[in-house]
């Protein structure tokens, strides 16, 4: 896991919105999971 700067990547709107909840903190953001479709032979 790599830790990145929230300015650098996210809208300004939306950081600020994120600082309403919490400021200075480490924050996880978890990966999407993705449904993984098996295509089975008949």
């Amino acid at each position: 896991m790599k830790y990145v700067n929230a300015a650098e990547i996210l809208p300004e709107r939306l950081l600020k919105e994120l600082q309403t909840y919490t400021e200075g903190e480490l924050l996880y953001i978890p990966k999407l999971r993705r449904r993984c479709l098996s295509i089975t032979a008949e």
